[in-house]
This record gives C-alpha cells, structure tokens and sequence, in this order.
C-alpha cells in the first residue's frame, strides 16, 4: 500500500514477497473503512465455507486424490487424450523482476559514514513513505524451474497460482537448471569468468571477439558491429 496523499494505491504481493501486478487499485482515503469491513467480511465468509475453524492460510492442502475426483471422469480422459496426442515435457517455471524502492532521508549527523548508517538503520527511519520505481525494475528473469511428469499433478498445477508455489517448494523434486542467458548473471562473477579464461599469464590477458562485446556491454559502452 503506498500513500498518494488524498488516494491509496493498492497492489498484491506474491508468496514470495515481491509486488504482483495482477491487480491495482486507487481508492480514496475516505473508503478505507469500507474496504477493511468488506475484507473483514470475505475473510469470516471463507472462514466458515471450510471444513473445521481453520482459516483459509491455515487450511491443510488436500491430498493429490481429493484433487482429481474434482476434476471429474471427463476431464481426465481429456488430459490423457491430450498427453497420448502431445508427448511435450511440462515444466512450472517461476519468473520474477527485481523493483526498486526507493526513499529521500533527511538526517543530521556528523559526518557521512554516520549519516549513511543511520540511513540504513530500519529502527530510525522506516519505510512507510518509500515510493516503487516501476520504470527502474530490472528485466524478468528465470529463477527456478521444474518438470512435472504425472497427470495427476499437472491437473493441479493448472488449478491456481497456490498450487503451483506447493508443486515448485514441496521439496520433492529436483530444481533445473536454468540456462544463463534466462538468468540474471551476478556481473562481479561474470568478469572474473572472462579474465580467467583469457588469461595469458605474466599478469596479462588477451580480450577479443564475444567477451570484449560482453564487456563494453557490462561497461554500457557502445558494440561496434
């Protein structure tokens, strides 16, 4: 939630904790009440439409069979048509960009090395009026990926974005590896990479071709062609 002055701007988060564009509202600071009674009231709604008093982040996952009885005969058939016709691995893949936050600290100190751990201190300075710097966002990358191979499991990854966050984190598969270029590369890393392997010993080294673009493109200098 983020302060607009006279509005609110609202978006969800993921399970993660990263800020989900699925939806984003702008109401006006007046409709507050209102929107804390109607969320009250879908949380109590939800609340007593599951079984027992669990609520709806304490409710236990069903188990893999209750899930496809819901499916019903035809929608399995279906699936398995589909799978005899189409052979194609399955994978759950999570994405994510990286999106700043930023925020302006007017602090009296010293000197700057005070003043920038005081910055940096959460207990002086919160971050209730941070602004989301949606144009400075890094690139979508590939975080983790795995392959789902039974048809059982693929009908409830298809169901909801929890059920795919349970397939991905449930420990019971192996993690993929991703290809680099899908990856956001750490470029301390990837510079040690180039210099050692153009390494001509005596404290020099040989830098051409693909590994000088890549460093005039770390450097955000221009590629000749």
């Amino acid at each position: 939630m983020v302060d607009l002055g006279e509005e609110l701007f609202l978006e969800p988060i993921t399970t993660r904790g990263v800020n989900s564009e699925a939806c984003r509202i702008v109401l006006p600071k007046s409709a507050i009440t209102a929107l804390i009674e109607a969320l009250a009231e879908f949380a109590r709604v939800s609340r007593h439409s599951l079984p027992g008093k669990e609520s709806v982040e304490q409710a236990p996952r069903p188990p893999l069979h209750s899930h496809s009885r819901r499916c019903g005969r035809s929608g399995m058939r279906a699936a398995r048509s589909n799978s005899r016709s189409n052979p194609m691995p399955r994978y759950l893949i999570e994405r994510q960009y990286l999106l700043p936050v930023y925020q302006h600290l007017a602090i009296e100190a010293p000197d700057l090395d005070t003043a920038c751990r005081e910055a940096l201190d959460d207990g002086q300075h919160d971050w209730e009026d941070a602004q989301e710097d949606y144009e400075s966002s890094r690139p979508a990358t590939i975080v983790s990926a795995i392959e789902i191979a039974a048809e059982e499991e693929w009908l409830i990854a298809n169901e909801s974005q929890y059920e795919r966050s349970g397939l991905i984190y449930d420990g019971s598969r192996e993690l993929i590896e991703i290809p680099r270029e899908f990856t956001e590369r750490d470029p301390l890393a990837e510079l040690a990479e180039v210099l050692e392997r153009s390494d001509c010993g005596k404290g020099r080294v040989l830098i051409d071709g693909d590994d000088l673009k890549r460093l005039k493109s770390m450097a955000g200098m221009g590629i000749d062609q």
